[in-house]
């Protein structure tokens, strides 16, 4: 009898126990599904807990150099990856937007230093996921944007000048019918969510950074800012705009964990500090005023 009286009590705790698990795993799917945002911001903070990158200023040789003999290097590439484009930073008559190009024989327009980029993350989406990872908007001229706020006014559009969409560099995505805010109930959008840095892109406008960036969370907009900077902004959960505040000017830094990168920030018309030794260079003007040098190094 007492064998079997441990038998019923172990089939009984077995019974619990699986009664516990099964209703574990219900809860979780409701708040996936009822909660996404809230969800999704816990596994960030467990993913990037302890993994937060620190600038360091960079401790081997440096040269000086100018601006304008920077862009005559060959080594050196001009685009607009780290622009900030914003209700108080818009577009000026000094940005130029001439590097936008037909993304794979669409009508859609994409800059093309983006290009190599989005095509990896579509390539990864496909390949990992069997989702075409769709692009709901791209790039906008002055009149589009202007058109797009005329019709659903500042609740849905910026004003021209002051939208993403219109350097190129940002872009709307989706799968097959989860678009906007039901992109995050996709395992593509939390994919896209928590590790397109992994292609040089950021979520642009992040839950719980209203304040700053004056925009509602907005999942399905993804923006290009490339290495070392995508990775940097996002496992600090950080804004652009937090990110550009936090380089200080004239400073060569370099990253506690990316150790292959270093940038600066500098005013126009400064000299710049460089590298004794990189590989590439890319200068990008950060419409406050700036220019953002990102070196790679060997």
């Amino acid at each position: 009898m007492k064998k079997i009286s441990s038998t019923i009590k172990t089939l009984i705790s077995l019974i619990v126990v699986s009664a516990i698990v099964f209703a574990s795993f219900v809860a979780y799917g409701l708040l996936e599904i009822l909660y996404p945002n809230a969800m999704l911001n816990l596994k960030k903070e467990f993913l990037y807990m302890g993994s937060e990158i620190a600038l360091i200023e960079y401790d081997r040789q440096t040269d000086v150099s100018s601006l304008e003999a920077l862009l005559r290097s060959p080594k050196t590439v001009f685009n607009n990856s780290m622009i900030l484009v914003s209700s108080e930073h818009p577009i000026t008559d000094t940005l130029v937007f001439d590097n936008v190009s037909e993304y794979m024989e669409t009508d859609l327009y994409f800059d093309k230093h983006m290009h190599v980029a989005f095509s990896e993350l579509s390539v990864y989406i496909s390949d990992n996921f069997g989702e075409k990872l769709y692009v709901t908007s791209a790039f906008r001229t002055q009149e589009e944007q202007q058109m797009l706020y005329n019709e659903n006014g500042p609740d849905v559009a910026q004003k021209p000048g002051e939208s993403e969409h219109q350097t190129g560099l940002a872009v709307d995505v989706a799968v097959k019918g989860f678009g906007g805010s039901s992109f995050l109930k996709t395992d593509v959008g939390k994919y896209v969510n928590l590790y397109s840095w992994k292609f040089g892109f950021i979520i642009r406008y992040p839950d719980g950074k209203e304040s700053i960036t004056k925009i509602s969370y907005e999942p399905w907009h993804i923006r290009y800012v490339g290495e070392p900077h995508a990775e940097y902004i996002s496992k600090n959960r950080i804004t652009l705009e937090e990110y550009l505040d936090s380089l200080n000017h004239d400073v060569l830094y370099t990253y506690n964990t990316i150790s292959s990168y270093a940038v600066t920030k500098v005013k126009e018309g400064n000299d710049i500090i460089t590298p004794k030794e990189y590989t590439t260079c890319v200068i990008s003007p950060d419409n406050c005023g700036n220019y953002i040098v990102t070196f790679e190094l060997p």
